[in-house]
């Protein structure tokens, strides 16, 4: 009995997620994350996180190589059925999108229409064989949200004790903000 290729392709493209999320976590908490204008690595990491990643599964049971893309960038423009996006290092790529492609912005389920000009996004693209690639998610951050990850980041990286055991539920490797210690207590 094999596995179906669609549980395959659904548990690479999961993985590659989870992938980007612990590491866009990891390096937010140490130092690679990007200035809000996306310029240059903040924290002084050569490169900083990837702008675009590339992984191709061989062929297997009869089913075509696999290639799974993932591009980050600040999105351009939304026109039609399609996302423009600028990478860090100038290139800008467009993503198609159909009724299959999953949205989500800060956190919650979107649509197309959400997403806005200036907001940080993620795609992951999936091609069979020879055949088109296929976006099936796109993760997007408003501006306003990087801007608190952030801050948050950089309040880390000077209180880093405090990230660490702040975590709770949900709130993943870049933890909570830190909680306001007894030397920044204002009560008398």
């Amino acid at each position: 009995m094999g596995i179906s290729r669609k549980v395959i392709v659904g548990a690479v493209v999961g993985a590659l997620v989870l992938g980007w999320a612990v590491s866009s976590a990891v390096a937010e908490q140490s130092g690679g994350a990007r200035s809000p204008e996306g310029a240059e690595p903040a924290g002084g990491r050569p490169g900083g996180p990837a702008m675009r990643s590339e992984a191709v599964f061989p062929a297997r049971d009869g089913h075509p190589v696999t290639t799974v893309r993932r591009d980050f960038g600040v999105l351009t423009s939304v026109s039609g059925a399609a996302l423009t996006i600028k990478e860090d290092d100038g290139t800008v790529v467009e993503i198609p999108v159909d009724e299959g492609t999953r949205i989500g912005r800060d956190g919650k389920k979107a649509v197309l229409a959400d997403l806005k000009a200036g907001d940080h996004i993620a795609a992951v693209r999936v091609k069979e064989g020879d055949g088109e690639f296929v976006t099936k998610g796109v993760r997007a951050i408003s501006p306003e949200r990087y801007r608190q990850m952030e801050a948050r980041r950089k309040a880390c990286q000077a209180r880093p004790r405090q990230c660490r055991t702040a975590r709770g539920p949900g709130r993943g490797a870049g933890g909570a903000a830190p909680a306001a210690g007894p030397e920044d207590s204002t009560a008398a």
